[in-house]
């Protein structure tokens, strides 16, 4: 089951560690963690657990214990009909050959079913063929994705489940190949509603291989996405003569952000810039400040809306970005509007000690006097 996508690594290190002491309790007949994995399996309708309890029931119980919503979704998965769990673990480990022979046995296991309390309730990602075959390429690197894809969409899997999950994970994943093989089977280019999604997760998520892949397939794009791009000519076609914006210049969606106001210059341009930046174009950057992108500003368009692009070059360690947005104007004396700290923290908080540097001795020189 791939939950290890869910955590940040800390988190995850943590679970880890608690999952194991779980395990250990479970085979030393500790009460608590017997009761625990039985509750688990009960509602999974899968009977008592064995004497060596599963990782994915200990995963189950750790993260109910924790207080996490996705315990529940790992019930869902303990809870499938075979082969349909088994068709899920085969898509995770990209055995293509494995999968095949599940499939031609049980067509019906590309779409699992569930039993006990769980059955009849919400599907969740993570118990779709699809969505594992993504995240096992992230997760293992075993570049059998796409053929499994392939596979899966051939047996009946549909890519717009839950949301067109599946397509948005390869994107923002970076999974050029498996995204290749989602858009040739049919899946729109510019997303369900004509507004370039796919492309957004690409650029919010740095996935610089599917951001071209669907560049190069002429997905839609405004000034933001262009920016995001690195294309100076796409930027330039949404600048009339006179410096005012062209229509459709912030049209396209943002993930996980509300709606901008699409003809809302200054927006834009600082929209813009932080995408730049966090797609490491400097050249694109350097052009947005000059039309008028406030290097303070912190616009929104990202889900950590607080934070100015030279918080965001801090936070990705790109010490080349920050020494240009410094000679841009940038103030590294800025605080973020969500922690109340200054880009040097974000970039110390990361472990990046030459940005950190940078920022740093940029700051304690006088102003007239500062040089990235």
């Amino acid at each position: 089951m791939a939950y290890e996508s869910l955590f940040p690594e800390s988190q995850l290190s943590a679970i880890r560690r608690d999952v194991a002491r779980f395990k250990e309790d479970h085979e030393l007949g500790q009460d608590e963690a017997l009761a625990a994995a039985r509750e688990i399996c009960e509602l999974a309708g899968r009977g008592a657990p064995p004497e060596r309890v599963e990782e994915e029931v200990a995963f189950a119980a750790v993260a109910r214990q924790r207080g996490l919503r996705c315990w529940r979704d790992a019930v869902f998965v303990l809870s499938l009909e075979e082969p349909g769990r088994a068709l899920l673990d085969a898509a995770r480990r990209g055995d293509v050959e494995e999968a095949d022979r599940l499939l031609e046995e049980t067509p019906g296991a590309i779409r699992p079913t569930a039993r006990g309390e769980v059955a009849g309730g919400d599907q969740p990602d993570v118990a779709l063929p699809l969505v594992q075959a993504s995240r096992g390429v992230m997760r293992h690197g075993h570049g059998r994705g796409a053929a499994m894809a392939r596979l899966l969409l051939e047996a009946g899997a549909d890519p717009s489940a839950n949301g067109w999950v599946a397509v948005i994970s390869a994107a923002r994943f970076d999974q050029a190949e498996l995204l290749g093989v989602l858009l040739d089977a049919g899946v729109p280019l510019d997303g369900p509603e004509g507004d370039s999604a796919w492309l957004a997760w690409a650029l919010r998520d740095q996935a610089r291989s599917t951001a071209a892949l669907l560049a190069g397939r002429g997905a839609r794009l405004d000034m933001i996405a262009a920016a995001g791009l690195g294309d100076l000519d796409a930027i330039a076609r949404f600048v009339r003569p006179d410096g005012s914006l062209r229509e459709g210049a912030g049209a396209l969606r943002r993930p996980l952000c509300p709606p901008r106001d699409p003809d809302d210059r200054q927006v834009i341009l600082d929209e813009a810039l932080v995408l730049a930046v966090i797609n490491g174009e400097r050249a694109a950057a350097r052009r947005l400040v000059e039309l008028g992108a406030d290097a303070n500003g912190a616009p929104g368009g990202t889900d950590v809306p607080e934070a100015t692009a030279l918080h965001w070059a801090a936070m990705l360690g790109d010490t080349a970005m920050v020494a240009l947005l410094l000679a841009l104007g940038a103030d590294p004396g800025v605080c973020d509007q969500r922690h109340g700290e200054t880009a040097a923290a974000w970039a110390a908080y990361y472990d990046h000690a030459p940005t950190a540097a940078l920022l740093e001795r940029h700051a304690r020189e006088p102003e007239g006097q500062r040089a990235a």
